[in-house]
């Protein structure tokens, strides 16, 4: 999309389109000093805590080890120590609550965050990750059950639902 001359002269240097086509918010003397300094993209959505990359790893006997990565919008990992809850579900959309209660309950991985609140008993969560915005989970169920780990951003709403648990997920 090109711009003619009169909209340039309307923009300003505020706006400009880059060589790729891109717009470009030029703040340059328009923004507070700590905006300018390099918190602009916060406000872009890169470098927010909106996402979470879910992974399983299996652990000691009959232990299944989630971690939970605060992430971006571009899947970049995020560190910062925002709360989220997490629980265990059934549904593949993260709808619910598991009916199933993991023999050996849930516990968060030392060093890796804490437990501000349990929601429900060995099935959900209110959790601070570490400062790096990593929190682990360790499961401990001898059935080895097939639940599907999910994270809620508290600030913005936003719920991923990770890949269903399976039998090698557990130690």
């Amino acid at each position: 999309m090109a711009i003619d001359r009169h909209q340039k002269e309307v923009l300003g240097n505020l706006l400009s389109v880059g060589a790729s086509g891109n717009l470009i918010l030029n703040t340059t003397g328009r923004l507070a000093p700590q905006v300018q300094s390099g918190l602009l993209p916060h406000l872009m959505g890169m470098f927010l805590p909106t996402e979470f990359l879910i992974s399983a790893a299996a652990g000691a006997a009959n232990v299944c080890n989630l971690s939970f990565q605060l992430s971006d919008m571009r899947g970049l990992a995020v560190a910062m120590p925002s709360l989220f809850e997490i629980w265990l579900s059934d549904a593949a959309d993260g709808t619910g609550l598991t009916a199933t209660t993991a023999t050996g309950g849930i516990a968060a991985v030392n060093t890796f965050g804490i437990v501000w609140s349990i929601q429900t008993a060995s099935k959900a969560l209110r959790v601070q990750p570490n400062a790096s915005g990593l929190f682990k989970l360790a499961i401990t169920d001898t059935a080895k059950t097939a639940f599907y780990p999910c994270a809620l951003n508290l600030a913005t709403g936003y719920v991923v639902v990770g890949t269903r648990l399976i039998t090698a997920n557990y130690g």
